[in-house]
């Protein structure tokens, strides 16, 4: 099934009950991507709307589970997110957002 295939397309579905299961059942018989899945979820957590200090505690939490489990694919983004740090925190605090000029500079 294509699932099986390409097990990726299920660490970035949104998942109802069935795709759920299935989705145990792929990460439960690969340890590395069972590991690397969580730092996926613990990433989107991490980024979600919040206060500052809750990001900043989310993020130190998953900068230690990448380094604990050596997961070499998250490693180059966390420097990007050290680079942008403060950028990153005036999200949280800011409800303003150049989103749509970023748009149009992507599609032109």
């Amino acid at each position: 099934n294509k699932y099986t295939e390409n097990p990726n397309k299920l660490l970035y579905k949104n998942c109802n009950r069935s795709t759920t299961i299935k989705l145990q059942n792929i990460l439960s018989s690969n340890k590395r991507l069972e590991e690397i899945h969580t730092a996926q979820k613990n990433a989107c957590k991490t980024f979600k709307k919040q206060i500052v200090e809750e990001y900043e505690e989310k993020l130190k939490d998953l900068k230690e589970y990448i380094q604990l489990n050596d997961i070499e694919e998250f490693k180059k983004t966390m420097k990007t997110v050290e680079k942008l740090e403060d950028e990153i925190k005036n999200m949280f605090q800011y409800s303003i957002s150049n989103g749509a000029v970023e748009r149009i500079n992507r599609t032109t």
